[in-house]
């Protein structure tokens, strides 16, 4: 058997609960920048060939430990979507265990692993140029560097340096370092238990949409954007789309429990998946308003922040 290389970073049970009920399974996809409206089965969108995958020390690539590793977090995590969907309570250790679901749907998404390559980019880019700043002492260093070594890394540096101060370096040589930063989900998990959360319950005319980038934060009292928010933020309000018919917000208020939201909050709601989706939106209705909701926000990709 071949080594798997289908990596979803939506899980495919979670987007069943966006299905078509009169085409079920299938799911309606709209993409930002494509008028197109497609339908297709949760098996066949929101993956990568060899997402997950990564060099051993050995040289040889593996793409099935973290694979495995999210699959069983997934197989856990799905009795509590069935139960949270029927209105049951969760106790503490399963809130404990969903809070881990939560953050690992945050951190492995392209919109968290390409915003980590971006800053980590912008970030070597800046120290190179420092470093470059001052050509005669750069020079002296690097004859000096040679000399005691023995080696001549002239070429390597000038190669290096070209590379770095290319916006798009990490995207080709450092994708393997934003999968690492995946595990910082670990620290999200706590936060996320932490929060008060309620549950709000679509209405039977309005029904909530998900994307590829399922979790976000915003705060409500933050009047300069979405950037810029941390999840210990007082005002901080995250959402993840249980179904679409539920939605779950933490919080730090004392918001607890079930509430039936009106048809108005719904669209408030839907309107910042929308925004927050990287490239994708997915629903259970083929309809012209969420083409034209998600046309309308198709250049906004807000930045996910990445300290708690």
């Amino acid at each position: 058997m071949g080594r798997k290389r289908r990596h979803h970073y939506v899980p495919r049970f979670y987007l069943e609960g966006f299905s078509d009920p009169n085409n079920f399974p299938s799911i309606w996809i709209y993409e930002k920048g494509n008028p197109e409206i497609r339908r297709q089965r949760a098996e066949n969108i929101a993956f990568e060939r060899d997402y997950y995958s990564f060099h051993l020390p050995s040289g040889e690539i593996d793409s099935e430990t973290i694979e495995n590793a999210l699959a069983e977090l997934e197989s856990r995590a799905a009795p509590l979507l069935k139960k949270i969907e029927t209105k049951v309570d969760l106790n503490e250790e399963e809130k404990r265990l969903f809070s881990n679901f939560l953050a690992y749907s945050m951190t492995r998404v392209p919109n968290y692993r390409r915003n980590m390559e971006d800053m980590s980019g912008k970030l070597i880019k800046n120290v190179m140029l420092r470093v470059t700043a001052d050509q005669i002492g750069f020079e002296r260093k690097l004859k000096k560097y040679e000399k005691v070594r023995g080696e001549k890394y002239r070429t390597f540096v000038e190669k290096y340096m070209d590379t770095a101060i290319n916006e798009g370096f990490l995207k080709k040589e450092f994708s393997e370092f934003s999968l690492g930063m995946i595990d910082l989900a670990r620290e999200f998990a706590a936060v996320f238990n932490a929060m008060n959360w309620s549950f709000l319950e679509a209405s039977d005319e309005q029904g909530y949409l998900t994307s590829d980038n399922p979790v976000y934060y915003f705060d409500p009292t933050y009047r300069q954007g979405f950037d810029g928010v941390g999840l210990l933020n007082d005002n901080t309000e995250a959402y993840f789309p249980v179904s679409k018919n539920i939605m779950l917000m933490a919080n730090w208020k004392n918001i607890k429990g079930y509430h039936r939201l009106q048809n108005f909050d719904i669209r408030a709601i839907n309107r910042r998946t929308v925004i927050f989706a990287q490239k994708f939106v997915f629903a259970s209705n083929r309809s012209t308003g969420i083409s034209k909701l998600v046309d309308k926000y198709k250049d906004s990709h807000p930045k996910m922040v990445v300290a708690s």
